[in-house]
């Protein structure tokens, strides 16, 4: 369950900080 919730992070810092290329750059 913790994947997701770091994926969804990195979903955010990549809306926030770069542009939504992808859902969660692995």
């Amino acid at each position: 369950m913790w994947e997701v919730l770091q994926q969804r992070r990195l979903c955010m810092k990549t809306l926030s900080g770069r542009r939504p290329d992808r859902p969660w750059p692995l």
